[in-house]
C-alpha cells in the first residue's frame, strides 16, 4: 500500500523499504551457487550468513517472487523481471523432476543434494502464479 500512503514522505519511505525487502529476497538467492535460497538466514554485521542445517533447505516458497512481482507493477522497473527469470531459470534446472517439482534440504551448493520429494501445494497456487504475473500484461491482473 505504498501507493495509499497519506503522505509523499511516508510513501517514499515505504517503497524506500519495499524496494529494499526485493533486494534482500535477491541476495538471498544469489549468495548460493544453486541461486535457491536457504529457507533461513541470519544476518550479523550487516551480512548474510548461511545457517547450519536445517535451515539450509528450500521449500518453493513464495515470497520473494511476490515481491519482485509488486515491485516491477509500481516501479516497472525491469531488473525485478530478471531476477524472476533468473529465479524460474534455476526452478527448471534443479527442481523440475519428471512428475512435477520438488525442494531441497541442502541448496549451498552448486548442485542441490538431498531432494525432499514434496512438492509444496503453495508452489503451483503462489510461486508459479507471481512468476506468470510477473510476465503477463498489467491488465491481466491490475493492482488499483
Amino acid at each position: 500500500g505504498a501507493q495509499y500512503a497519506p503522505t509523499n514522505q511516508m510513501k517514499e519511505r515505504h517503497m524506500e523499504i519495499g524496494i529494499g525487502i526485493g533486494r534482500f529476497c535477491r541476495e538471498m538467492y544469489t549468495m548460493n551457487p544453486s541461486q535457491l535460497a536457504c529457507d533461513n538466514v541470519n544476518i550479523i554485521d550487516n551480512q548474510l550468513v548461511i545457517p547450519d542445517a536445517p535451515g539450509r533447505g528450500w521449500v518453493m516458497r513464495p515470497e520473494a517472487v511476490e515481491t519482485w512481482f509488486i515491485l516491477y507493477r509500481l516501479t516497472g522497473d525491469t531488473k525485478y523481471r530478471q531476477w524472476g527469470w533468473e529465479y524460474f531459470e534455476s526452478i527448471e534446472k534443479y527442481s523440475k523432476q519428471q512428475w512435477g517439482y520438488t525442494g531441497f534440504r541442502d541448496v549451498t551448493k552448486a548442485n542441490p543434494s538431498n531432494p525432499d520429494d514434496v512438492q509444496q501445494s503453495y508452489f503451483l497456487a503462489e510461486t508459479l502464479k507471481y512468476l506468470y504475473l510477473l510476465f503477463c500484461s498489467s491488465d491481466v491482473l491490475p493492482l488499483d
